[in-house]
């Protein structure tokens, strides 16, 4: 299986959607620049964290604050699950196939993570060799 990255990179078949490339190179859970001194925030730490993106307007991470000039637009919301950016299937299959992406089960629900994931220890469990 691959990322939703490499998927949206390698399928020359189809074109995806124009926001795919923007989304896995944007950066979430920064503090929102436009409302860090709105909130009254004294620091970056305790800001309004940026973990949505609009596929309509596909420019930058939205914080929850920011989705009010984004009504009726085609909202992602982004999770951090084990360090790793990732999204709820449920959110996105309406918008692209992620037929061909690992899923992974986490609270009930099937998410992809939107980069891949790094394999730590030999990454050949449950798999057998033929002996000769």
């Amino acid at each position: 299986m691959v990322s939703l990255k490499e998927m949206a990179w390698s399928d020359k078949e189809r074109a995806p959607p124009a926001w795919l490339h923007t989304l896995l190179a944007t950066t979430f859970f920064d503090a929102c620049p436009e409302h860090l001194e709105s909130e009254g925030c004294a620091n970056r730490r305790t800001a309004t964290s940026c973990n949505f993106f609009c596929t309509h307007c596909a420019g930058h991470a939205l914080c929850s604050s920011c989705l009010d000039t984004h009504e009726g637009h085609e909202l992602i919301q982004i999770r951090k699950l084990s360090g790793h950016n990732a999204v709820k299937v449920d959110d996105v299959q309406h918008l692209l196939s992620v037929s061909f992406v690992q899923t992974y089960l986490y609270n009930g629900g099937y998410v992809v993570f939107l980069n891949r994931r790094p394999m730590y220890g030999l990454g050949n469990h449950g798999v057998s060799h033929c002996e000769e």
